[in-house]
């Protein structure tokens, strides 16, 4: 908690909005020929047809075939519970002033790895060329970096 007391007024609200713009970041960009689809925190984006196949639908109407998915997409709820408590640590520091920097920080670089999990996965288990980009793993590991990097130093 001493870090949180040792940042300047205001940056507590600035970080917790930036763990929160964190939420508009995909996860993965997969291109693939022409086509291109988001993985994001919330589902999976598809441009082309405006189809949207909700993290919701994958863990309630399709629970059976869950367990038949490849292990890294099995991740992919599990980083956005990771991310989604995050963003409760920042907004309790920025609101309640009651943080701790370690585990929102600590909290952002597990997400952070399993977007990469998520990423690699869809990247090396479909089928035809495809690149994924990591785009939301950058993102988590730069807000943990740039407002919680002191404190997850203080931590090692």
């Amino acid at each position: 908690m001493d870090d949180a007391v040792s940042r300047p007024p205001g940056s507590t609200a600035r970080a917790a909005i930036a763990v929160l713009l964190l939420g508009l970041l995909p996860w993965s960009v997969l291109w693939q020929g022409d086509d291109v689809a988001f993985v994001m925190v919330w589902g999976l984006f598809h441009p082309s047809g405006l189809h949207v196949h909700s993290l919701y639908v994958l863990l309630t109407e399709s629970w059976p075939s869950y367990w038949l998915l490849p292990h890294s997409l099995r991740v992919w709820p599990v980083g956005t519970l990771l991310y989604g408590a995050a963003l409760a640590s920042a907004g309790g520091g920025a609101v309640f002033r009651r943080e701790d920097p370690r585990v929102t920080g600590g909290l952002l670089v597990l997400a952070g790895i399993a977007a990469l999990w998520v990423s690699l996965g869809l990247a090396t288990r479909t089928v035809g060329d495809v690149i994924a980009i990591p785009v939301g793993t950058v993102g988590l590991w730069l807000v943990a970096w740039w407002w919680y990097g002191p404190a997850l130093r203080n931590l090692v």
